[in-house]
C-alpha cells in the first residue's frame, strides 16, 4: 500500500524571496566596492594630471634660466696670450657683475604662485629674472587656462601650486675659480591623499599635513665660459 507524502507547500514559502534578498545584498556590496575602486582610479588620474602639470611648470622655469646669456669671464683673454682670463678688463668685469646680479635675482625669498602677488603686467619689468618670475608666478596660479563667463577662474595649474628657486652655489668667474652657478627649482602642490612627506621644503606648512604635500625639483647650472 502506497503511503501518502505530506504536502510541504506551506513550509517552502519564502525561500525564493530570501534568495533574492541575499543576492541583492551581495550585489550591493559589490557595487560599493566598484564605487570605491572608481573613486581611487579618479584620484589616481587627478594625481597623475597634477604631476604632469608640475613637470611642465618646472621645465618652463628651467628653460627660462638656461636661456639667460652665459655669464662672461670676469677677466678677458689677452690677444696672443696662451692663458685665458688673465688680463683684467673693466668692460668685461662690469658685464660679468651685471650678469651675475641678474642670474642671482632668480632666487626667491618666498614661494611664488599661490599666495603671491605678482605685478599685473609682467612686461613692464626690465630685469629679465624678475620678469620671468612674475610670469612663472602667474602660471603657477593657473593663468594659462581660465574658465569662461563673467566670473572666470584660473584653472591652468595644480591645486595650491607654489614654486621656489634656491641658489645652491653662486657663479664665480674669478680667474682660478671658474665655478658655475647652480640653482634648484622646486614646484609643490596639494595632494589628494596622504603619501610620504617630501624632503623638499618649498611650500612646507601650507598644505595641512606634510604627507599631503607633493614636491618635485630639478637643478640648473649657469656656466662661466672662457675660464
Amino acid at each position: 500500500m502506497l503511503s501518502r507524502i505530506p504536502y510541504q507547500g506551506r513550509r517552502e514559502r519564502g525561500i525564493t524571496m530570501i534568495e533574492v534578498l541575499v543576492t541583492i545584498v551581495i550585489l550591493a556590496f559589490g557595487m560599493l566596492g566598484l564605487a570605491g575602486l572608481q573613486n581611487k582610479v579618479n584620484i589616481g588620474m587627478l594625481e597623475a594630471y597634477q604631476r604632469g602639470q608640475a613637470v611642465i611648470l618646472l621645465n618652463d622655469m628651467a628653460e627660462r634660466i638656461k636661456a639667460m646669456p652665459m655669464i662672461p669671464c670676469r677677466n678677458v683673454k689677452a690677444l696672443g696670450s696662451t692663458t685665458r682670463c688673465d688680463q683684467f678688463s673693466t668692460t668685461v668685469n662690469a658685464s660679468y657683475t651685471s650678469a651675475v646680479a641678474v642670474v642671482r635675482d632668480y632666487a626667491t625669498g618666498s614661494a611664488l604662485g599661490t599666495g603671491d602677488s605678482p605685478a599685473s603686467d609682467c612686461s613692464t619689468l626690465t630685469n629679465q629674472a624678475q620678469r620671468d618670475k612674475c610670469e612663472w608666478s602667474k602660471a603657477l596660479q593657473g593663468a594659462g587656462e581660465t574658465t569662461g563667463g563673467a566670473n572666470a577662474q584660473k584653472v591652468g595649474a595644480m591645486n595650491g601650486a607654489r614654486g621656489c628657486i634656491t641658489e645652491i652655489s653662486a657663479p664665480n668667474g674669478t680667474n682660478g675659480a671658474c665655478t658655475a652657478g647652480v640653482y634648484q627649482i622646486t614646484v609643490s602642490w596639494q595632494g589628494m591623499h596622504a603619501t610620504q612627506a617630501p624632503s623638499l621644503t618649498c611650500g612646507s606648512g601650507q598644505y595641512g599635513a606634510e604627507n599631503m604635500r607633493r614636491s618635485i625639483a630639478t637643478r640648473v647650472s649657469i656656466p662661466v665660459p672662457n675660464c
